[in-house]
């Protein structure tokens, strides 16, 4: 019987490392024939596999996956920035404002940025939609606008009322933001993409751009005139202290317009962030739209101030969640909103009047919120109630508040009606 005793094996490679000094062709072994003279045979060893090759491919693999995972992510976080965008209107110290500077920038940090303007837009237009946004807003030139007085100065440069000359010949008054000049590069920027953002806005309750002149410095951006200036200055000069006083049907029909109109920016996933009497304005007939020129006025700076070195904020105007943390969302300016009731239903009452700003934020996060007003309805009060509602998931929203209103002007013409 024949014991076979491999001969000693190394690493098989393309060489054959277990035939030694090549002597022989091919792999051998030992054949013990159970004598002292052994004598050696081929054997039937195969080839190891080569592992070069399999690291290089493996390599050449793990480098494709890594490849794609990475455009994965970066396609990934490019669509998740347009999301974020998706339509903001303002963030007090950073924000796309409608009628103020135009930073942009998310729902953070905020208040009244150096008093530019609020509205934030949660949305970045591409290229081609600021391009057709500029194509659909007349176009004027300086030679079309007439200025008179000074009415404020805003982050873009000053604000001033004046006359159009339209190409149908027809001269209306408007209110012409000029940009300062010698702005920069990146003012200019921010100043035409105010521009493109707000060109879409068309509401009745909304002050409107009616065009722009870019041809030429000082570049300009034209908005309807609002003859009674702003509603906390016409409560004020309606007050009894006036010796005057607004009925019952006037108040809601200035809310129900201020709702509307904010109804339609956060269906538009605007986001106002200083909403207050001094922030609309009042045209012949009662008409109220809101607006925010940025105007920088010394009657308003003491509805400002600011928090931990930060922008400047209208604190008397804002949630503890927006205080606190810079959350600037529609449920807080539906808050705002419950503030411009008690304002207007105030005669422009400064909200918390008496207290200093940090108080006033005590006062907030403490829930000691503003008294109902003289003569002010329950049925309205419990409605500013519940847009300072604690919870902003459990504030009304816009679209409620406004059916409220609505239901309330109607039932008083119906009483006012049968007393005629």
């Amino acid at each position: 019987m024949l014991k076979i005793a491999i001969g000693r094996m190394v690493q098989v490679t393309e060489e054959l490392k277990t035939n030694p000094g090549k002597v022989e062709k091919n792999p051998w072994c030992f054949v013990d024939d159970q004598s002292l003279d052994r004598s050696i045979e081929p054997c039937n060893i195969p080839k190891c596999v080569d592992k070069l090759w399999l690291t290089i491919i493996s390599i050449l693999a793990l480098a494709a996956v890594a490849v794609v995972l990475t455009s994965v992510l970066i396609l990934k976080k490019k669509s998740s920035r347009g999301m974020k965008n998706i339509q903001s209107i303002n963030t007090p110290n950073a924000g796309n404002n409608i009628y103020g500077n135009s930073q942009l920038n998310s729902n953070q940090d905020t208040g009244r940025m150096n008093l530019n303007s609020s509205i934030e837009l949660v949305g970045i237009p591409s290229k081609n939609m600021e391009k057709n946004s500029l194509l659909r807003i007349p176009h004027f030139t300086l030679q079309d606008v007439e200025f008179f007085e000074e009415l404020g100065e805003g982050a873009f440069g000053k604000v001033y009322k004046g006359q159009l000359t339209q190409p149908n010949k027809k001269i209306v008054n408007v209110a012409i933001k000029a940009l300062k000049e010698n702005a920069s590069i990146k003012t200019q920027q921010d100043f035409r993409r105010e521009i493109e953002l707000i060109s879409d806005l068309k509401h009745q309750n909304i002050v409107c751009i009616l065009g722009v002149i870019l041809n030429k410095e000082p570049y300009c951006m034209l908005f309807e005139y609002m003859a009674n200036g702003d509603l906390h200055e016409f409560l004020i000069s309606n007050s009894p202290i006036e010796k005057k006083t607004l009925l019952q049907l006037e108040f809601l029909q200035i809310a129900i317009q201020i709702s509307e109109g904010m109804e339609y920016l956060s269906g538009h996933h605007y986001v106002h962030r200083d909403l207050a009497a001094r922030n609309c304005l009042v045209n012949e007939g009662l008409i109220v739209k809101i607006s925010d020129f940025g105007l920088s006025r010394d009657i308003y700076s003491s509805d400002y101030y600011r928090v931990q070195s930060k922008s400047l904020l209208p604190v008397r105007w804002m949630p503890s969640e927006s205080i606190l943390y810079g959350k600037f969302t529609t449920e807080s300016d539906i808050w705002s909103f419950g503030v411009v009731l008690w304002e207007i239903y105030s005669y422009g009452m400064q909200p918390y009047c008496g207290y200093s700003n940090p108080e006033v934020i005590h006062l907030i996060r403490s829930r000691q919120l503003l008294s109902c007003p003289e003569n002010c309805p329950t049925a309205v009060y419990s409605l500013m109630m519940e847009c300072w509602h604690e919870q902003a998931v459990k504030r009304p929203t816009f679209s409620d508040i406004s059916h409220r209103l609505k239901t309330w002007y109607d039932g008083h013409v119906k009483i006012s009606n049968q007393n005629i």
